[in-house]
């Protein structure tokens, strides 16, 4: 393996710098989700917490099938195929972008119609997704292309902007007691259409919003080639991750449902992080391996896994360690009953995040199709999370995620050793 060689790029300063930057902007971005959760779980009764999780966990669907079907593709065909006119694009992705979610919006919005028919709980939770989701899924679509384009920050710009209007605008309805999921979902909407115009008319005044439907259908046709296993693996993979919400309420309440809610928000501060380093990680896997670089692609690979499972498990002692200190200052005594929790949920971070640089190889060679069957059949194994829940609640529901996500992990090692040796 070319070890000092590839040392020496990633060692590089411009390397060093643009992974900064993207680590900073995934930082921002994400914490500004994580704290909305936490402010939420601080201001709103558990109850109403659990309301707007479960809504929430809808929008986690949407945006799977959307990076699936969108994110994805753009980061692999627009490194390779549509390199010559980025900016052409992206015009053509944002106008289909607002083409489908208004189907979507109309759907989630008829939903909660219903809802408001059969007086059901989440009637204004799904009223302000519905509303919101086509704005929401804009923002990170602006987000992504920066990283195409390997501008990671113009994205911090952007995702700073971002932050600071969801932290202001979530006080403000706390401050005049408005604070509601309805409202919340308002209220990032609001913020992410104002940050995404803003930003994008800053960059590039001269992308013109509006589509060309030959060059829409081409795109189309690309997206859904590609996307079709990709976005059926992030659906399938949503459900191991986000099913409990759905069904939790069902089965022991909204508000057992929020508090497993609030313990995995402790676990999203690693898992973010990661997220952060696999922005960048993805188009340049893609690139090594359309350069038949597969020697130098094996070592990326084993070098980011060490870096992960170093970083994890000293995380998870950590939360482990101070389980209610943390839980008593990030949530002012709430939830302490499940304080114990936090060495069993601390784990999620290692067993989800390990496989990523495998999961992540595997699509830039274009073969998102084995991580689709990875997934199906980590989904099949959350069967046992909600039998665990029956006899042990939450408790059961954290058991039900580490070990579907587990075999998960273990199902990604097993395609990949496959793939990359038959090379």
């Amino acid at each position: 393996m070319q070890v000092p060689n590839l040392l020496q790029t990633i060692l590089n300063k411009h390397h060093i710098k643009k992974g900064g930057l993207a680590v900073i902007d995934q930082g921002i971005f994400s914490s500004s989700l994580l704290v909305v959760h936490i402010l939420l779980a601080r201001w709103l009764s558990p109850v109403e917490y659990g309301v707007f999780v479960v809504a929430y966990s809808i929008l986690i669907l949407l945006q799977s099938v959307y990076t699936g079907f969108i994110y994805e593709p753009m980061t692999i065909f627009g490194s390779s195929k549509y390199k010559e006119d980025t900016l052409k694009y992206l015009q053509i992705l944002i106008y289909g972008h607002f083409l489908i979610l208004a189907i979507i919006s109309l759907i989630l919005i008829s939903v909660s119609f219903v809802l408001f028919r059969t007086g059901g709980s989440l009637k204004y939770s799904f009223l302000g997704l519905g509303i919101g989701v086509p704005f929401i899924l804009f923002f990170n679509l602006v987000r992504r292309f920066y990283y195409l384009k390997l501008e990671p920050q113009k994205a911090a710009l952007t995702s700073t902007i971002y932050f600071l209007g969801i932290v202001l605008s979530i006080y403000i309805l706390f401050y005049f007691q408005w604070l509601s999921s309805f409202a919340v979902f308002i209220a990032i909407s609001i913020v992410s259409i104002a940050s995404g115009l803003s930003i994008l008319k800053l960059f590039y005044p001269q992308l013109k919003l509006k589509g060309n439907n030959a060059d829409l259908k081409a795109v189309g046709i690309d997206h859904f080639k590609y996307g079709k296993w990709s976005a059926s693996a992030y659906l399938i993979n949503w459900i191991p991750s986000n099913v409990y919400f759905v069904i939790l309420p069902f089965l022991i309440g909204m508000e057992g449902t929020g508090a497993l809610r609030a313990l995995i928000n402790f676990c999203a501060p690693m898992q973010q992080f990661i997220g952060a380093l696999n922005l960048l990680f993805l188009p340049i896997s893609s690139r090594m391996y359309s350069q038949k670089q597969i020697e130098a692609l094996k070592t990326t690979v084993f070098l980011y896994t060490t870096l992960i499972l170093v970083l994890t498990l000293t995380y998870w002692v950590v939360l482990g360690t101070y389980s209610n200190t943390l839980i008593n200052c990030v949530y002012k005594g709430r939830y302490l009953d499940y304080a114990n929790s936090l060495w069993l949920i601390g784990f999620l971070p290692f067993l989800s995040t390990l496989p990523l640089p495998r999961s992540y190889t595997l699509r830039a060679m274009e073969r998102p199709d084995k991580v689709f069957l990875s997934y199906i059949l980590t989904a099949f194994f959350t069967v046992f999370g909600l039998v665990f829940v029956m006899f042990w609640g939450i408790t059961g529901a954290i058991l039900g995620l580490l070990i579907s996500t587990a075999v998960n992990s273990l199902c990604i090692f097993y395609w990949y050793k496959k793939i990359i040796d038959a090379l």
